[in-house]
């Protein structure tokens, strides 16, 4: 091999074994391996600002509801992404250890609620309860009051 050649070769092999190194070292925190939990009272602090951010954009769409129409309109075109992006912003928290199970749950029952909302908005218009009813339930027991709607 002519020492050109071989000085690229070598210096290919170096870059490959820095990058080999550089994912090695990142393994832990993107299999989570590196990151502690998030601490329950900084979780609930963090999910209720986040809920609170919903309710204020929620107020005002909501206040403007007229009709049967305007509430299928504003369940689907605002209730559900704004509901939808929180329950997704919630999770990116992380939850506290011990709690995946509990919180994970009640994000998939939120998911699934909506995706009923979006299937048929005008039932939910015309429901006497709110399907949320329990899901709020347990937030609130859990000390979500924002996003229970204590």
């Amino acid at each position: 091999m002519n020492a050109q050649l071989h000085c690229a070769f070598m210096q290919t092999r170096r870059v490959i074994f820095s990058l080999a190194l550089v994912a090695v070292a990142a393994l832990p925190s993107a299999c989570g391996g590196g990151e502690e939990a998030i601490a329950k009272p900084d979780f609930i602090t963090k999910a209720n600002a986040l809920c609170t951010t919903l309710n204020e954009k929620l107020a005002e769409p909501q206040e403007a509801i007229a009709s049967e129409e305007d509430a299928s309109k504003f369940l689907t075109e605002t209730l559900v992404p704004e509901l939808g992006a929180t329950t997704k912003a919630i999770r990116d928290l992380g939850f506290p250890e011990g709690d995946e199970k509990l919180l994970g749950g009640l994000m998939d029952d939120t998911d699934a609620v909506l995706k009923d909302i979006t299937k048929d908005p005008a039932a939910f218009v015309a429901a006497e309860a709110s399907p949320f009813e329990e899901i709020n339930k347990e937030l609130n027991a859990y000390g979500l009051t924002v996003c229970g709607g204590e």
